[in-house]
């Protein structure tokens, strides 16, 4: 679950969309959490999708370590990756208003199938 001081925003045509704050979220700050309404597939039942499906996953999911592949049901998979992050699901800089949601959690899958 994202925290609720966010919202999605059209970026570019290359980059898509983004999450940012609505308001200042201090250091420290839960930004994202797992919850039960967050789809988790493992790796094996992703090999088994459509290739359709499999490519939604490829886009808009992240990998645990454990290997399986987290699909946030609310607009936190719209969390860009970043070398240099804003937040690893705790806001490690703390948000002002209109700073782009970037984490360091999001390891997107490989496309190979």
């Amino acid at each position: 679950m994202i925290h609720p001081d966010t919202e999605l925003h059209f970026v570019d045509p290359e980059i898509g969309c983004g999450v940012f704050a609505t308001k200042p979220i201090p250091r420290g700050t839960v930004i994202w959490t797992l919850c039960e309404l967050d789809a988790l597939s493992s790796p094996e039942a992703v090999r088994a999708m459509p290739l359709h499906d499999r490519e939604i996953l490829y886009r808009y999911a992240f990998v645990q370590p454990d290997g399986y592949f987290v699909l946030c049901w609310d607009f936190g998979r719209y969390m860009n990756h970043s070398c240099d992050p804003t937040n690893v699901e705790i806001g490690v800089r703390g948000a002002r208003a209109g700073l782009s949601g970037r984490s360091s959690r999001t390891r997107r899958p490989s496309t190979a199938s």
